[in-house]
């Protein structure tokens, strides 16, 4: 099923060519490579959800040392869209304004 966006993701499932693409345009490394929708809105990736769930949360979850440090206002990923690429930004719009509008949410 098609994807949106992939919050609070746990589990992914990336074939072959993905893992390439994303091999190529991850080097050398700059970000994680879960910024599912900022690889969408670059045409790395083609996100899919899988429904119901693969994994599944339990109530250890809340007590992750990853990612609660403090950040400061502005980071990478900031700055990555600040620079994003014309075209890229242009198919951004369009993705928002025809495709977005008509894709049907998946809530769990």
């Amino acid at each position: 099923m098609k994807g949106i966006d992939a919050a609070l993701t746990h589990g992914y499932f990336i074939n072959k060519s993905a893992t390439k693409r994303l091999f190529d345009f991850l080097r050398p490394v700059w970000i994680v490579a879960n910024e599912w929708k900022l690889l969408r809105e670059n045409n790395v990736i083609k996100l899919k959800a899988v429904v119901p769930s693969v994994i599944n949360l339990t109530e250890h979850s809340c007590n992750s040392s990853i990612g609660n440090e403090g950040h400061s206002t502005v980071n990478e990923l900031d700055i990555q869209k600040i620079k994003r690429k014309f075209l890229t930004a242009l198919r951004l719009i369009f993705w928002r304004v025809f495709i977005r509008s008509w894709v049907k949410k998946v809530s769990p």
